[in-house]
């Protein structure tokens, strides 16, 4: 297989691991708070508010980069 020297193979989208890592943050913050609230019993409201709107952004996100991804492949 012979590589176009102007085309690298390799070559990555910063813009999809700038995403990528936002709904990963995102997501985790999300975990922390359904973590807090059930196994710990904080009082926490993960299901309206500010931590829902983290929470389905986060998988928007992903679901979005996923679609995304998939064309580049």
């Amino acid at each position: 297989m012979r590589i176009n020297s102007k085309h690298n193979i390799n070559s990555r989208v910063w813009e999809i691991d700038f995403l990528r890592g936002t709904a990963l943050i995102l997501m985790i913050i999300f975990h922390l708070v359904w973590d807090l609230k059930e196994f710990y019993g904080y009082p926490l409201d993960y299901s309206q508010g500010f931590f829902a709107v983290v929470g389905k952004s986060a998988a928007y996100l992903f679901i979005i980069i996923t679609g995304i991804s998939c064309t580049f492949s």
